[in-house]
């Protein structure tokens, strides 16, 4: 019998503070100063192929300004946005999607 683990959704928003160079990542087209980034990723119960491989994680990004969202994985997004953008996260609790 498989158990039913339910899921879990991690959530940040960061606020861009600095633009220093701009990303073609379709999440972050037009991203510029004050744009507020919500984060979500769900955790899953993970289970391995017979090659005992593991798997990308993804993550939603959403710029709440422009609208624009992207399923990107964790890799790509962190090449994308850590070089290029500075940032301070911000409440969850205090944005409005």
């Amino acid at each position: 019998m498989k158990a039913d683990f339910g899921k879990l959704k991690l959530k940040s928003a960061v606020k861009v503070t600095k633009v220093l160079h701009k990303s073609c990542a379709k999440a972050l087209k037009g991203t510029r100063v004050g744009d507020v980034l919500l984060l979500e990723i769900e955790v899953k119960n993970v289970t391995f192929g017979s090659s005992a491989g593991v798997y990308a994680s993804y993550i939603d990004v959403t710029n709440l300004r422009t609208k624009n969202k992207e399923f990107i994985s964790m890799t790509n997004f962190a090449n994308s946005f850590l070089p290029n953008y500075e940032y301070e996260e911000v409440s969850v609790d205090d944005i409005e999607v």
